[in-house]
């Protein structure tokens, strides 16, 4: 069954601006692993995640097709995962600037992945009483990330014979051409049927519940 729910949305900035940031580029040099068909930048980003691997998960996106930045200079320069194989190889170093849209783009997908990696922490790291963990990380169908309650949340009074309520939290930063990071949470609390509670279960026990008349 799908799950339904209601969003709050939230803002905050951070202290630190983003307004110039000195990065490193590569050249992209793919040897197996695409069809002729695929598009360059399809290409591109699918090496980042291959690269990213390679490289502790470094913060690195790209620079257009068959271009990397990485803020820290990259120790692993050949991938050969995710069905895709080539190298790199380094190219000048640059200084991103959020006043300029591509770059902007850039920087914000680069904040983007070390968000990411703070809801990994953060989910790795938040146990309870009984050693269990409280959150754990689930990407969307749209490539979003976020913290899912594992138990029922208990900030929800409404209580259910049949469903039960899970509190998710997703954190989408955007940057403005100065430099400020503005960071929206998602709070959405999703509804789920009880555990033993399917389609089979509704059939033997809840006829009813299928008419719609």
């Amino acid at each position: 069954m799908h799950s339904i729910g209601k969003i709050g949305i939230l803002a905050m900035t951070l202290d630190r601006l983003v307004d110039q940031i000195d990065a490193f580029t590569y050249q992209v040099i793919i040897e197996e692993g695409f069809e002729d068909d695929v598009a360059a930048i399809q290409q591109t980003r699918k090496v980042v995640t291959s690269v990213r691997s390679c490289n502790a998960w470094s913060l690195l996106t790209d620079l257009g097709d068959y271009k990397l930045v990485s803020i820290k200079p990259l120790t692993q320069l050949s991938f050969d995962n995710y069905g895709v194989k080539g190298r790199l190889k380094a190219e000048e170093s640059i200084q991103l600037d959020a006043t300029i849209d591509k770059h902007r783009h850039v920087i914000q997908r680069l904040v983007k992945q070390d968000v990411e990696a703070g809801l990994s922490h953060f989910s790795q790291t938040s146990k309870n009483q009984n050693g269990s963990y409280q959150y754990q990380l689930e990407r969307t169908r749209s490539g979003q990330t976020e913290l899912v309650e594992t138990n029922p949340s208990e900030r929800i009074q409404a209580r259910s014979e049949y469903l039960e309520l899970f509190k998710s939290i997703r954190v989408e930063p955007e940057i403005l051409p100065s430099g400020k990071v503005i960071l929206s949470l998602f709070i959405k609390h999703k509804i789920f049927p009880r555990n033993g509670i399917n389609l089979q279960w509704v059939i033997n026990k809840r006829p009813e519940w299928l008419n719609p008349y």
